[in-house]
């Protein structure tokens, strides 16, 4: 590894770590993160609104040195999510592979909302949480769900939502 006295870039980090993520999945998973916060709305809070987040949101106050920090640490943590969820998605090609089905029939699989995937460098990316573990079938109900989210939702909503611990299923 390098020196932490070494001033790290993007390029020696990768050839260093071992992973197999090119410069250019980083920037494509940079793309996915940052593409949408562009033009993300806020909403203005009154002056005593403000007091009473600040006081019990358990959140420091925007714009201190504390707030500034756990705001790069978040979008790092994002960021990496987002590189390793489009990393280690399967294209079309390999999820027809494992199903037994052509590519085209997948791609049409997606757009019938009966399996999810996004775009990351151009190219439609599966995650495997889609999958039974041994990538043989779809998760029974699969479709059910992804018909009841907002079109258009982000790749990290969408994975954090079947990551997310449930006792119901």
């Amino acid at each position: 590894m390098t020196s932490a006295t070494t001033e790290l870039t993007l390029q020696h980090y990768l050839a260093d770590s071992g992973v197999a993520w090119s410069e250019h999945d980083v920037v494509a998973s940079m793309e996915l993160l940052i593409g949408a916060r562009r033009g993300a709305a806020t909403v203005a809070l009154s002056e005593a609104e403000q007091q009473l987040w600040n006081r019990y949101s358990g959140t420091p106050v925007a714009g201190t040195p504390e707030s500034v920090e756990l705001g790069r640490l978040a979008d790092r943590r994002s960021l990496t999510e987002v590189a390793v969820a489009s990393v280690v998605a399967l294209t079309a090609e390999q999820v027809a592979d494992q199903l037994g089905l052509r590519a085209s029939t997948i791609r049409h699989y997606r757009a019938e909302g009966k399996l999810y995937g996004f775009v990351a460098d151009g190219k439609t990316r599966f995650p495997g949480w889609q999958f039974v573990n041994d990538l043989t079938a779809v998760v029974p109900g699969l479709a059910t769900v992804l018909g009841a989210f907002e079109p258009g939702l982000h790749p990290r909503s969408v994975m954090g939502f079947f990551r997310l611990p449930s006792q119901n299923w």
